[in-house]
């Protein structure tokens, strides 16, 4: 049976804009592979505009 040992607090940093990493799979260009990743956007990340990808393996 799983215990918690202790819990983060993350009110200041949500505060500021902070949002937690994205886990997700994609398909590689084989189209069986699977290819797991953690997706970090920046802070005041908006939608509308187009940002580098820094991939680091």
């Amino acid at each position: 049976m799983p215990v918690e040992l202790e819990r983060a607090d993350v009110g200041k940093l949500t505060a500021i804009g902070w949002t937690p990493p994205e886990r997700f799979c994609v398909k590689a260009a084989d189209g069986v592979t699977d290819i797991y990743g953690v997706l970090y956007r920046p802070r005041g990340f908006d939608p509308a505009h187009r940002y580098p990808v820094v991939d680091n393996l």
